[in-house]
């Protein structure tokens, strides 16, 4: 969830300040990389994330406004999937989607599910 929610599942369509965290838990850093899937007033468009290098036991937080809007102007009700790929050991990035509306009404916290092969 990024920008403004649509009007039609919240009363008058909240805007959200949206963020990834990433925390390595592993005693060796590893890089992380990935793509949003967002539907952005009914298209499917695709943006990359940009890869960061995540030291032992620091988190790191990506602003999904930055990767979603980066000129800072909002695309209108926007919601995404991604993928994320790193480098290291399998079940050694934890991931969190956390979004809180401007007003601090309404906020939503997802854990992210990243696969180990």
């Amino acid at each position: 969830m990024a920008g403004s929610f649509p009007s039609k599942v919240l009363p008058e369509g909240p805007t959200f300040d949206s963020w990834l965290v990433f925390l390595n838990v592993n005693d060796a850093p590893v890089d992380i990389s990935g793509t949003l899937f967002c539907d952005v007033n009914s298209s499917l468009k695709r943006f990359p994330v940009s890869p960061v290098h995540l030291l032992p036991f620091s988190p790191q937080t990506i602003s999904l406004e930055s990767v979603v809007f980066p000129g800072g102007t909002p695309l209108g009700s926007t919601m995404c999937s991604a993928e994320f790929q790193y480098s290291g050991k399998p079940g050694y990035v934890v991931g969190r989607f956390y979004g809180a509306s401007q007003s601090h009404t309404y906020g939503l916290y997802v854990k992210l599910g990243i696969p180990t092969f």
